[in-house]
């Protein structure tokens, strides 16, 4: 997803060996084709403030060597497409600066105004998503009782356990990629012991109303994508999954985040934003049609750098990673974690 609709000659300058273990993917909040095109300094406001961070001793160089880089997208780009791809602009960190990659890494969500509000990521962390496809239907069908949720899964794995291509796949993509060395029924149920269903809200097609769908999750069986393809489209083959009465329409509604681009919940439910003292972008903001106007900055970027950094422990101090990491919303391991880009 971080690569989505990128050039292919930028993808390859920055997948040379000698630079790609240089780049971060940097994904502003709210991005998009229109947030592209609309923002065009970002790159160069990012550079400046990326820039402002000082390791060491009071008074130390800014490394001007970093860069910036704005995606140049494979495809033509239209404001009305405002939140397709691509997203991510790239950051690329100079070879004598040891200490800049790791400590982005690790804050990972920067909240410094309305309009620079960016979460970074490793691009060459390529896991495949746990997302599988979206479950909605008519009111009453989707609830968060746990016996329903249990029904519905039962109902999804005894449909793929009577598809011989499915198991077939299954087993030896569990056997191949998991080391599973168990007999095939063992490595099917393996595979479709991992599956949950996760309550949330999204979009009904063609509308922008919220409705309620589970999202099903699922342990990837195969780091190739094709192999993950077929895997998916067996299990939304049937088109509509059943709970007694109730019929679970697949893949009728959308969970994807216009904010921080995860696809296990709607910008509605980021836990971003609830953040107490978030000042980064609201989500009121980038559901308009209009690019919004920076606001007036009481403290320059230095400043401000200082300011977000001061909670964060110097190297040696045990107290922990600050205070500035709380409250950023779900982390990796947990349910949500398995939708981010």
């Amino acid at each position: 997803m971080l690569r989505a609709n990128i050039a292919n000659k930028q993808l390859e300058y920055l997948d040379k060996p000698e630079r790609v273990e240089r780049i971060l993917a940097i994904v502003p909040h709210g991005a998009g084709q229109r947030f592209i095109l609309e923002h065009k300094a970002f790159a160069e406001e990012l550079t400046t403030y990326l820039k402002s961070i000082r390791f060491g001793e009071e008074g130390a160089e800014a490394n001007e060597a970093l860069e910036v880089f704005t995606p140049v997208a494979a495809h033509s780009m239209d404001r009305a497409r405002k939140f397709s791809a691509p997203w991510t602009y790239f950051l690329e960190i100079p070879a004598d600066d040891a200490l800049l990659r790791p400590f982005l890494l690790w804050q990972e969500v920067f909240a410094i105004h309305p309009t620079m509000s960016f979460s970074v990521h490793d691009p060459t962390d390529t896991s495949p998503l746990w997302k599988v496809l979206v479950l909605s239907g008519t009111p009453g069908a989707v609830n968060g009782n746990p016996n329903h949720v249990k029904e519905i899964l039962a109902n999804i794995k005894s449909a793929m356990w009577t598809n011989g291509r499915f198991c077939n796949l299954v087993a030896d993509c569990v056997e191949k990629y998991w080391g599973h060395t168990g007999d095939y029924a063992s490595r099917v149920k393996a595979a479709s012991d991992t599956m949950d269903l996760l309550l949330t809200r999204g979009e009904a097609h063609g509308t922008e109303q919220p409705t309620a769908c589970y999202v099903l999750l699922a342990k990837p069986i195969s780091p190739d994508r094709e192999e993950m393809k077929e895997f998916k489209s067996y299990l939304t083959a049937p088109g509509i999954y059943w709970r007694g009465p109730y019929a679970l329409e697949i893949n009728r509604a959308s969970v994807d985040c216009k904010l921080c681009k995860d696809v296990t919940h709607c910008m509605l439910d980021c836990p971003l934003p609830q953040t107490p003292g978030w000042q980064g972008t609201p989500p009121s903001t980038i559901s308009t049609s209009s690019a919004q106007a920076a606001p007036t900055l009481s403290m320059t970027l230095d400043e401000q750098a200082r300011n977000i950094w001061k909670d964060v422990p110097r190297r040696g101090d045990n107290s922990g990673r600050g205070r500035s990491r709380s409250g950023r919303g779900p982390r990796r391991g947990s349910s949500a974690s398995r939708g981010r880009p």
